[in-house]
């Protein structure tokens, strides 16, 4: 005698079509995931790339700085800040696998990072400084910052290459 469940459907069943269905959930995700990668790797880096990739991660720094509220969003930040780190160190190594930019390289990337300092600067500016009147998150956000400059010394050279010199 076959076994049915309340709502009528074969209960032998159940187990059958749960692993169908969980057998396809990873199929797709699967496939979605390797065109992903062929998708990416495809991609070659450019100056033009690379410079909005330095640009996301500006954008990224500002968030995080205009995060902080408090002790707890200030140690998240500081985690956020690392993790721009670690971005801005593999962005560098692959502008530097570039070569020796362009003077038009030089111009385009200058350009981007000085609009994106700028807009930085603005929504830092508007985000109103709660950290200075925690005593705890500035603390923090100091070390994350010096931490943060003493890592970004070593991309310095390769970015200073890519940017116009200014008499």
């Amino acid at each position: 005698m076959r076994r049915h469940n309340k709502d009528g459907a074969d209960a032998d069943q159940q187990p059958k079509n749960l692993m169908k269905n969980k057998l396809t959930q990873f199929t797709m995700v699967a496939c979605a995931t390797t065109a992903m990668i062929f998708t990416s790797c495809g991609k070659k880096d450019t100056v033009d790339s690379l410079s909005d990739e330095i640009v996301e991660q500006m954008n990224a720094m500002a968030d995080a700085m205009s995060s902080v509220k408090d002790k707890e969003s200030a140690e998240a930040a500081a985690k956020k800040i690392e993790e721009i780190g670690d971005e801005m160190e593999d962005i560098a190594k692959r502008m530097e696998a570039l070569g020796d930019p362009s003077d038009e390289d030089k111009k385009l990337v200058t350009e981007k990072v000085e609009a994106a300092q700028k807009a930085m600067g603005e929504k830092m500016a508007k985000s109103g400084g709660e950290m200075a009147t925690d005593p705890e998150a500035g603390k923090i956000m100091m070390e994350a910052m010096k931490k943060f400059g003493e890592r970004m010394k070593e991309t310095e050279k390769t970015m200073k290459k890519f940017e116009t010199k200014e008499d």
